[in-house]
């Protein structure tokens, strides 16, 4: 399903620093996979703003993730992921959700993620969700995951689930909302189209980073950075020499002069 056999498995564990699979433990490999993703690769939409092409084959995915160091967003990643996983062994679906954080219910499906099957339950994984979302396995019973500080868990009703996240189990917070339906690289294919290419798309009109490390959600937003931790969010706005100075230092982007300049002047 997701092309594993183009796919080089030893290029992305060295990419996301993954050396410790455990032969005995299926659930552990998984859980450490999903965090050593997340913490190695930067979400990013960089390419769609410079103009470039992005290319949903899997081995182009790898050329820019594994080989040029780069980082991507959720179509891109979760691509990858998945054919890691499929790779290792694992039952691993694909699927499409609707974006709650700007309080429209009948949002756009837009985002991609995954679910694993694994030892008779079902979790809901997802190395790329922009608006900071979990960094492990989450599973679909209900059953709250910590994470860091962070909690993360799924709720159900009539078949539509939505994932939650909250900074310590008091007030939750819903990321988006999702069915079971199972999405195909080709409706991956279909909701990256819209989302690189439509005018309304917030990945075509301003940057989108992210970086996560030991429990921080470190982020840009167009014009705005932001530190966000269990304990609670910092948030500053940025110029042309703060953003250039954020992308070198705080993102560690290799970038020519020029690919700057453009992204500074959407500011």
């Amino acid at each position: 399903m997701w092309d594993c056999e183009e796919f080089n498995l030893d290029a992305y564990l060295n990419r996301v620093g993954y050396r410790g699979r455990d032969v005995d433990s299926h659930w552990k490999n998984l859980k450490e996979l999903n965090r050593a993703h997340v913490e190695a690769i930067d979400f990013d939409n960089i390419d769609i703003l410079l103009g470039k092409e992005i290319s949903l084959h899997v081995g182009d995915i790898q050329d820019k993730i594994c080989n040029r160091m780069r980082g991507g967003y959720c179509y891109e990643q979760n691509s990858l992921f998945a054919a890691a996983l499929e790779r290792m062994g694992y039952s691993v679906t694909g699927h499409g959700s609707r974006n709650l954080l700007h309080g429209n219910p009948l949002a756009a499906v837009t985002h991609a993620f995954l679910t694993v099957e694994l030892d008779g339950e079902r979790w809901l994984v997802d190395t790329a969700f922009g608006r900071m979302g979990p960094y492990g396995p989450v599973n679909l019973s209900g059953a709250p995951a910590e994470q860091s500080g962070w909690l993360f868990k799924t709720c159900e009703n009539d078949g539509t689930f939505r994932l939650l996240r909250s900074p310590d189990g008091g007030s939750w917070t819903a990321l988006y909302s999702f069915t079971l339906q199972a999405s195909y690289p080709s409706d991956f294919a279909v909701m990256h189209h819209y989302s690189s290419t439509h005018q309304h798309s917030k990945f075509v009109n301003g940057l989108v980073l992210q970086k996560f490390s030991s429990g921080t959600f470190l982020k840009i937003n167009g014009s705005e950075q932001s530190k966000q931790t269990p304990e609670g969010t910092v948030k500053r706005q940025l110029t042309r020499h703060s953003l250039t100075r954020a992308l070198e230092q705080d993102f560690g982007m290799t970038l020519t002069g020029e690919e700057v300049s453009t992204l500074t002047a959407l500011l």
